[in-house]
This record gives C-alpha cells, structure tokens and sequence, in this order.
C-alpha cells in the first residue's frame, strides 16, 4: 500500500499559555490633606497573563498599586504601568487608568501659599 503524497505541510497557529485573572487595586501612601478616597475602580476588571501554566496558573489577581498621594480634588485619575507578573512573559494590556471617587473636606483646604497660618488671638505679644 502507498499513501499518496508521503509528505504533507501543515501550518499550525501556537497561542502561548495564558489566562485572565481579576484586578485588585492597592493604595498606597496617604491622600493630601482634605481629600478622602472613597473607591478607586479600575479601567478593566481583569488581564490577560501569558507564560508557562504553572506560572500563570498560580496567580489568581493581578494587583495594581496606585499611591494615593497623587489624587487631588481636580485629578482623581491615576494612570498605571502594568508589570508583568515575574516568571511571566506579558500582561494585557500594558497600563490601566483607575479612576478614584474622592470626598472633599473643604474645612481643612488650606491655600498653597500658607503653611502655618498663625490667627492674631493666639500671638502671645
């Protein structure tokens, strides 16, 4: 019996090993003076981590750290690199933006150009 061509090609597409897990947003540092964060809500809920199973399979969140001493009452939007996890090969996608829900106190606002306003009743002279 012969088999008609002997040789075959074959194109097959390989997808590296990955899978999406969920974000889970971490502050960092303290919010400036007046400014309370509320919530901080991520771009997209999850990303997609690529590389071997065993790596990839061991994480179950992907944490991003967003320092809380950059949201002011005008910026409440943090732009985030995302770094792939080590023993990975990527994350998507590369950065995230988290949008914080802040509470202002307005009672304890200070200007800009006054660091230790002193009233007159408490000047001992």
């Amino acid at each position: 019996m012969t088999i008609e061509p002997e040789v075959v090609e074959v194109a097959v597409d390989i997808e590296e090993y990955s899978k999406e897990v969920p974000v889970s947003i971490e502050e960092n540092g303290e919010p400036q003076t007046g400014v309370t964060i509320d919530s901080l809500t991520p771009s997209s809920e999850t990303v997609k981590i690529s590389g071997p199973p065993a790596v990839v399979d061991a994480l179950t969140e992907f944490v991003v750290e967003v320092n809380a001493g950059v949201i002011t009452p005008t910026d409440t939007t943090v732009e985030a690199e995302l770094k792939k996890p080590k023993g990975t090969s990527s994350v998507s996608p590369g950065k995230l933006t988290v949008e914080a829900e802040i509470s202002v106190d307005e009672s304890v606002q200070l200007p800009e150009d006054v660091e230790n306003p002193v009233l007159a009743e408490d000047d001992p002279s």
